[in-house]
């Protein structure tokens, strides 16, 4: 018995969800951000700083939240958006802390994005 490639399609984009469909390299760089933006505030660093990527992780999540189309994260159920990406975001960026700290283990100061390959990939992501 063969099966349709479409029904194949349909199928898989049903069980793996709907944040496979977008542009989940958003979401990572909204992790990225936040996780930096956290850790300049849990260290007293420089609130300006901590600031712009608090403000980064902010648009990178937006056009995350943009890539999944209004049918993803507006179900028009009158209740306003049901799904929420925010703690999966917040999981991401207690990893990507877990990843700069074992990174560099020496670590008293947060590495630039120019010593960081995941934080220089995130400043070539367009964002919209």
């Amino acid at each position: 018995m063969r099966t349709s490639p479409a029904i194949l399609i349909a199928a898989t984009a049903m069980i793996t969800g709907h944040a496979a469909l977008s542009d989940t390299r958003l979401l990572h760089c909204s992790a990225e951000y936040k996780a930096r933006a956290d850790w300049f505030e849990t260290t007293g660093g420089n609130p300006v700083t901590s600031g712009m990527m608090r403000s980064r992780a902010a648009l990178f999540f937006h056009s995350f939240e943009q890539s999944l189309g209004p049918q993803d994260w507006n179900m028009n159920t009158g209740f306003g958006r049901t799904l929420s990406y925010e703690p999966m975001r917040d999981e991401l960026a207690l990893a990507a802390l877990t990843r700069l700290v074992e990174t560099f283990p020496d670590i008293a100061v947060l590495p630039t994005c120019m010593e960081d390959s995941a934080c220089r990939d995130c400043l070539r992501l367009p964002v919209n």
